[in-house]
């Protein structure tokens, strides 16, 4: 774990990641990526705001997950799935349901 390898404190991580049911109606994963990002980065860029069209690193993040994602959309394809289609996960905002 980065975080603990940092010597950063990662309870309520650990916390987040034990608490999130189907749906994340409690929004654990966003409060623990919140958490996370702002806790990497805050330190080397002041304070950090992951953003679609925000201040670098998050230009490089994004092409990393754009990659991430390619990789993943062309295994679901090649298994006869449909990478735009997802279950339970429906965001008029976001094409890409995986």
């Amino acid at each position: 774990m980065v975080l603990k390898r940092q010597g950063i404190p990662h309870d309520n991580m650990l916390h987040w990641a034990n608490s999130v049911k189907s749906g994340d109606g409690d929004n654990h994963e966003s409060r623990a990526a919140a958490y996370y990002w702002g806790t990497v980065f805050g330190n080397k860029y002041g304070f950090f705001l992951r953003d679609r069209e925000g201040e670098p690193p998050n230009n490089l993040l994004n092409y990393g997950y754009a990659i991430l994602r390619a990789i993943v959309a062309r295994g679901l394809v090649g298994s006869g799935l449909l990478p735009t289609l997802g279950i339970h996960h429906r965001n008029k905002y976001n094409a890409y349901c995986l």
